[in-house]
């Protein structure tokens, strides 16, 4: 479980493009989840920057909503699209990485759902997850189930990590896997300090051990079952998850081994 204590709150700011760092757009506990907090996004923005990745933070999804239409990648999930939710800097964050020409070759999302007293399996099969009123936005036969054991004890604060993207030109094949999700969820913990981190993958993806650079280091099969009639899709995808514990483990270790 979390510990309110040891929570670093946001600043007020949409766009890190003006900061020094990413660091700069938290305001953090001087404890050693905050500390190192800090340390882990210093050492990982480093790391994109080296690679050619300036990275900023946002937290309007309706940008998001456009820039999407103009990359090569699926469409905007419902998550995280604000025609669909109520997605914004309360609940959202998105981080887009841009090279030195001022192209965008990644982009990545966080949202914070409340799921005190239920659990995921039960916010997948309402729709909930993926509408803010299912019953005006989702198609009649629209269905989704999970029936992965994990989903039915995900409850508390919840984070959903997704829209996780990265140009293949220039940037596949270097490490970005293990770096940039780790500065997600490094914001994530600071913003939200979440009970449970999880996201949903194919199963190759989980055959090709990629999962476990995500730092997602808990999966099971069959976490969501989606037949998704708005956009004619049919998902069966692994679930994918780390604990409060777990995330704070990963953020202390990564600053030991720098």
């Amino acid at each position: 479980m979390s510990i309110a204590s040891t929570m670093v709150a946001p600043a007020n700011t949409d766009v890190s493009n003006s900061l020094t760092r990413l660091s700069d757009s938290i305001t953090h506990t001087n404890d050693s989840i905050g500390r190192a907090i800090v340390s882990c996004l210093n050492h990982f923005e480093a790391k994109a920057n080296a690679r050619g990745i300036r990275l900023e933070i946002h937290t309007d999804f309706k940008q998001l909503a456009n820039i999407n239409e103009h990359l090569d990648k699926l469409p905007l999930t419902s998550q995280f699209d604000p025609v669909y939710s109520e997605i914004g800097p309360h609940n959202g964050f998105w981080i887009k990485g841009i090279d030195s020409r001022g192209e965008i070759v990644h982009t990545q999302a966080v949202r914070f759902d409340d799921l005190t007293g239920t659990y995921l399996a039960a916010h997948l099969k309402s729709l909930k997850a993926f509408y803010e009123n299912p019953e005006k936005s989702a198609h009649p036969e629209e269905t989704c189930d999970a029936q992965a054991p994990a989903t039915f004890s995900i409850t508390g604060r919840v984070c959903y990590q997704g829209e996780m993207w990265l140009k293949k030109e220039g940037y596949r094949g270097r490490d970005l896997a293990m770096i940039l999700p780790k500065i997600s969820m490094a914001l994530t913990l600071a913003r939200w300090s979440p009970d449970y981190l999880y996201g949903t993958v194919q199963a190759g993806i989980v055959e090709k051990g990629v999962v476990a650079k995500y730092g997602h280091y808990n999966v099971q099969p069959h976490g969501i079952i989606y037949n998704c009639k708005r956009t004619n899709e049919f998902l069966d995808e692994w679930i994918e998850w780390v604990n409060w514990r777990e995330i704070v483990d990963q953020i202390e270790r990564s600053v030991l081994y720098q």
